[in-house]
């Protein structure tokens, strides 16, 4: 029987910064069986780079904000 994973729950985990490893092990599917639907299911793809692209915007706001405080080592990141 194929199992079936939530995109939406990959897409939640995924913007939390957790590993692809750490999500199979969360959502209880092999490691294996995670990374095979991440190539065989494009829902599950898409939702990987969804998360991981919000996380990605998300620090970089984070950074930009540091930085317009007075963070002196975000403005030498963001130079």
């Amino acid at each position: 029987m194929p199992v079936t994973i939530d995109a939406a729950q990959v897409e939640k985990f995924a913007a939390r910064g957790l590993p692809a490893d750490v999500i199979a092990d969360f959502i209880g599917v092999s490691r294996d069986t995670f990374k095979a639907s991440m190539t065989g299911d494009p829902a599950v793809d898409a939702a990987w780079r969804r998360g991981r692209a919000n996380l990605q915007a998300k620090t970089m706001e984070w950074l930009v904000i540091s930085a317009r405080k007075g963070s002196v080592q975000a403005q030498i990141y963001l130079a």
